[in-house]
């Protein structure tokens, strides 16, 4: 008799989806902190089941929290015991990688005329890892036949704004833009946004 499941995800097994969301979250920017409405918003949960998340994590040691001015924020202890596996596992979970696959920069670095950024975000929650990529000059379809998206095995996920959108949403930290970038996101092509914390691939 065989065991079921092995070598399966556990991520799901061992912790709820608010609790999933909540790590994933903080764990996958540790060098950030996030307030909680921001955690709220980005978490996509209840406020009542954040909350008790937050003060249980924390109250483990495996998050640490900070009052700035009337705001109380939340961040990974880093210096935590659990603090590498825990990374470790919302990494291995979401999917996510240090760098984008070689395939991706490759079509990324023929893409004409050159978007003003292009950033690769990587899977998470079920959803695909894909590109945010930022352009006033191409369109979806132009973007999908540059990008020869129908003839990759596993297709990215492709989001397209203009610039003034883009930076529009970044400065108002619309939340499902945050959500998407919050993640070990990496910038492929353009200078470093303020106000994200993204890795940086290469020579920008």
């Amino acid at each position: 008799m065989g065991i079921k499941n092995q070598g399966k995800d556990p991520w799901p097994t061992l912790f709820s989806r608010t609790r999933r969301r909540v790590l994933a979250l903080l764990f996958a920017d540790p060098g950030r902190s996030f307030y909680l409405t921001e955690v709220v918003n980005l978490a996509g949960t209840g406020t009542g089941s954040v909350q008790r998340e937050l003060v249980r994590l924390e109250g483990a040691g495996i998050l640490s929290k900070r009052r700035v001015g009337n705001q109380v924020h939340y961040r990974a202890n880093t210096k935590g015991e659990f603090f590498n596996e825990i990374r470790s596992m919302v990494i291995k979970s979401s999917g996510a990688s240090t760098s984008p696959p070689p395939q991706w920069v490759d079509a990324v670095k023929q893409l004409s005329p050159r978007p003003e950024q292009v950033i690769w975000y990587p899977a998470t929650d079920g959803k695909p890892a894909g590109l945010l990529v930022i352009t006033e000059d191409l369109s979806r379809d132009e973007l999908a036949r540059q990008l020869g998206i129908e003839d990759w095995e596993t297709p990215p996920g492709v989001v397209l704004l203009r610039p003034q959108r883009f930076r529009e949403l970044v400065t108002a930290q619309e939340p499902r833009l945050m959500s998407l970038l919050r993640q070990p996101a990496t910038l492929l092509v353009g200078d470093v946004v303020e106000g994200l914390s993204l890795n940086v691939y290469g020579d920008p």
